[in-house]
């Protein structure tokens, strides 16, 4: 029943902003994609990261249904952009260890 309602609200949602969705579908298919390719390499560890990175995504809306707030959209991709960059780019991807820290520094 929990399920069904977690469904209908996600609906809703979707219809009332659309741009955020669509950035975080693509942000999941992104994920997604990284998970089966690092099932593929027999990288469990990164496979396992990237499961956790598809949980992560969820966090916006689970604090907003949650605890009954309404977080701006803004902040919502800002988190969704943290969580992807952080895991898939920065420790899946080694985003760290290629580019040095001062270059780092100017990117964000």
């Amino acid at each position: 029943m929990r399920y069904k309602k977690f469904i209908k609200e996600f609906k809703r949602e979707y219809k009332k902003d659309k741009v955020k969705f669509s950035i975080y579908f693509i942000l999941r298919g992104l994920v997604i994609l990284c998970l089966i390719l690092q099932l593929l390499n027999g990288e469990f560890e990164n496979a396992a990261l990237c499961f956790l990175s598809l949980i992560l995504l969820l966090l916006p809306f689970f604090i907003e249904h949650s605890f009954k707030v309404d977080l701006p959209n803004t902040l919502e991709i800002i988190i969704m952009m943290f969580v992807f960059s952080a895991e898939i780019l920065g420790e899946i991807n080694n985003f760290y260890g290629i580019i040095p820290f001062g270059i780092q520094c100017f990117i964000l």
